[in-house]
This record gives structure tokens, C-alpha cells and sequence, in this order.
């Protein structure tokens, strides 16, 4: 069973412009979104336009290097991009 890591033992660990906060007493509900990846944006760019079908993808990271692929990849393919919901969804329709 995973265990909680020791305030003390992270505070050693992280930089010095990190501060560790306990969590509060009960339960705390939250949704987090995080920023979008390059990394992960290009590799699902890459698996939606070389699946079958449609496939909507959401959280992508809005780069240069994102359009830089969504151009590359319909140079060389035959696979349609579509933007919805305001930019906030692509919809992919692979090979």
C-alpha cells in the first residue's frame, strides 16, 4: 500500500523556490488542468492521423510546433484536421 512521503523528506528534494503545504483536514474535491505538451501534443497528432476514423482530441498544446505538424502531416497523408469548440478540440479524421 503506498504510503505518504514525510513533508521533511520533499522539502529536501525540491528547490528552495518550492513550498510544500500540507493538504487541508477532510476531503477536498478538485479538477487541475494542466498545460498542453509538445511532446505528447505531436505523438497523439501522429497516432490520430494514422488511425482509422474519427478521433477528438482535446488539451492540445497550441504551438508553432504543433501547427508546424497538423502542416506536415497533411503534406503527407490524407488525414483532415477540424477545430471545435472554440480551439479547445481538434478533430482528427486519420488515414
Amino acid at each position: 500500500t503506498p504510503q505518504p512521503v514525510p513533508v521533511p523528506h520533499l522539502e529536501r528534494l525540491l528547490a528552495t523556490a518550492v513550498t510544500v503545504v500540507p493538504p487541508p483536514h477532510g476531503s477536498l474535491k478538485l479538477k487541475i488542468r494542466v498545460p498542453g505538451s509538445k511532446s505528447i501534443s505531436n505523438r497523439v497528432l501522429l497516432m490520430a492521423a494514422l488511425g482509422e476514423g474519427s478521433c477528438r482530441l482535446r488539451g492540445l498544446l497550441h504551438s508553432d510546433d504543433t501547427h508546424v505538424m497538423l502542416t506536415a502531416l497533411q503534406l503527407i497523408s490524407e488525414v483532415q484536421f477540424g477545430w471545435e469548440e472554440g480551439g479547445n478540440v481538434l478533430c482528427v479524421d486519420g488515414c
